[in-house]
């Protein structure tokens, strides 16, 4: 069962907010933070929410000394459910199997998918359907069903990005087959919420380059264009990428185009008509029709979350404060004028440059720093301000986030100073963030 932790949101006055981020506005303060728990701590989840539910997937059990945090020895297959008021939490299990670095997204009113992902030894090609029913159920056995289809993907594979757009995800890139075997597949994955069954097949369109460890923007409601930005691919000379290709899922033609800088695991969000992605240095944002690189528009981070700029230029690393988290499908829309992403800002530069490519180039980790801030970091797009952070009570890198309504969810991962890289079960919950923001 949860063990809620409720307070307050007070104003924090963590030491680099009131001079790095003197144009931000205080977050309402109606906005409540509390902590649950999983029913296992885990790390490389996959997350998403439907309207009745929170889903956390998967993931790595590993917390023992020299398993590395790019390792996964011992997966799990477990499903927590949290409900949308964070009062329940109901676990089940994934059909298609143990497995980390899934995939999870959103489609139609109550179902998640959770495609791809595996272990150190083994890729998964399974699509698993997690449906969610009304929370009037929260307490039954039939709040949570789940079936799967252990070869939905076309190609099995881990690192995939997904999107939504009506009742189809699409699971996109990846690496598959025994070694670093980039992809640029998309996969479509279609909900018949009527039946309860999900359809899978090779999209008509394909990345425009290979990679893997991308984020990526879901079509607004009604809308039809998806996107995947950024990502990874380690046999390029820069392995980290600032390509963002999008789709018109209707027409199935691609446009492509670049953000200011390169990343993998960047940050994505869509709101009010305006596609936002958040890179090592800056916040690209365009019109949602828009499909050429002069369309993209960029402000710079303020500087915690940019990083220290040795990293920011690594081409091995990413080291903004939310491409460096490393969460898949990091961001999320509150309202109709916040975009929220999962980061964790740092104070204070590398002692030795040196370090930087060394480190990075042979773990993809991000060195350590000497302070840190785990935190909720939302832009508010009427004032195009960044919002005074949400300060978590643990570390959620590898974690997922997800939201429901005004309420943000932001579950497991782990905490690269713990020497071991053990995971979290820390769920952390915003309520009432676009409370006095977006009215």
């Amino acid at each position: 069962a949860p063990r809620p932790t409720n307070h307050t949101m007070a104003p924090h006055n963590n030491h680099w907010c009131a001079a790095a981020l003197a144009a931000a506005v205080s977050v309402a303060a109606g906005a409540t933070h509390s902590v649950v728990h999983l029913s296992v701590a885990r790390r490389n989840v996959a997350m998403a929410a439907t309207s009745n539910g929170v889903v956390v997937a998967g993931g790595c059990l590993d917390a023992e000394p020299g398993v590395g945090a790019y390792s996964c020895l011992s997966p799990s297959a477990v499903v927590d459910v949290v409900a949308a008021d964070a009062s329940t939490t109901r676990t089940t299990q994934l059909p298609g199997g143990a497995r980390a670095w899934a995939s999870a997204c959103a489609v139609g009113d109550d179902a998640v998918v959770v495609a791809g992902g595996g272990t150190t030894a083994a890729k998964s090609a399974a699509a698993d359907l997690v449906r969610v029913a009304s929370s009037t159920e929260k307490n039954a056995s039939s709040f949570i069903t789940v079936s799967s289809n252990a070869s939905a993907l076309s190609q099995a594979r881990w690192g995939v990005a997904c999107a939504t757009a009506g009742s189809t995800t699409y699971f996109a890139g990846g690496i598959g087959g025994p070694h670093s075997d980039y992809l640029g597949v998309v996969d479509a994955c279609t909900y018949d919420a009527s039946a309860s069954t999900l359809r899978c097949s090779v999209a008509p369109f394909e990345l425009s380059q290979v990679r893997e460890s991308m984020g990526a923007v879901s079509a607004e409601s009604g809308g039809t264009l998806v996107s995947f930005l950024g990502g990874w691919n380690e046999l390029l000379d820069e392995p980290n990428s600032a390509l963002v290709d999008s789709f018109d899922v209707s027409t199935g033609e691609r446009s492509s185009s670049q953000l200011s800088g390169a990343a993998y695991w960047p940050g994505g969000a869509r709101v009010a008509g305006v596609e936002y992605a958040v890179d090592n240095g800056a916040l690209n944002a365009r019109d949602s029709s828009a499909s050429s690189s002069e369309a993209w528009t960029t402000t710079a981070l303020p500087a915690p979350l940019s990083g220290p700029e040795e990293l920011r230029l690594a081409p091995y690393e990413s080291g903004g404060a939310i491409p460096s988290e490393h969460v898949p499908q990091n961001g999320v829309t509150i309202g109709d004028c916040l975009a929220c992403f999962y980061g964790d800002a740092t104070t204070s530069p590398l002692d030795d440059e040196d370090d930087v490519g060394r480190e990075a180039k042979d773990s993809k980790k991000n060195p350590r720093t000497e302070a840190r801030s785990p935190a909720v970091h939302c832009f508010n797009a009427r004032t195009a301000q960044w919002l005074e952070p949400l300060p978590c009570s643990a570390r959620h890198k590898a974690g997922g986030i997800a939201a429901i309504g005004d309420t943000i969810f932001v579950a497991g991962g782990y905490d690269p100073d713990d020497p071991n890289n053990a995971p979290t079960d820390v769920v952390d919950v915003f309520a009432n963030v676009a409370e006095g923001v977006c009215a």
